[in-house]
């Protein structure tokens, strides 16, 4: 398998719907971070929204996507945790 890298990731987003508009997450723009380390991928959410259903509706999808596309690896999908400085 090739190297998963965060450009591999977006692109798998952007196949996400965000619910009830016509586009993605990443179009909408909630993807703060992503974070590959070894077998784990951890997708950071930053949402326009204070509506729990969507908050979970749009996490779920992500988690979804990505298991589907990538089965060996570990998906972690947060939201609201600021980004470490590596």
């Amino acid at each position: 398998m090739s190297q998963i890298n965060e450009a591999h990731i977006r692109t798998l987003l952007s196949q996400v719907p965000y619910p009830g508009f016509d586009g993605d997450v990443v179009s909408f723009g909630i993807i703060n971070d992503i974070k590959i380390l070894e077998n784990r991928i951890t997708v950071n959410l930053k949402f326009n929204t204070d509506n729990p259903d969507t908050r979970a509706a749009v996490k779920q999808s992500i988690q979804e996507a990505l298991k589907a596309a990538l089965p060996d690896k570990r998906i972690m999908v947060m939201e609201g945790i600021p980004t470490m400085a590596a």
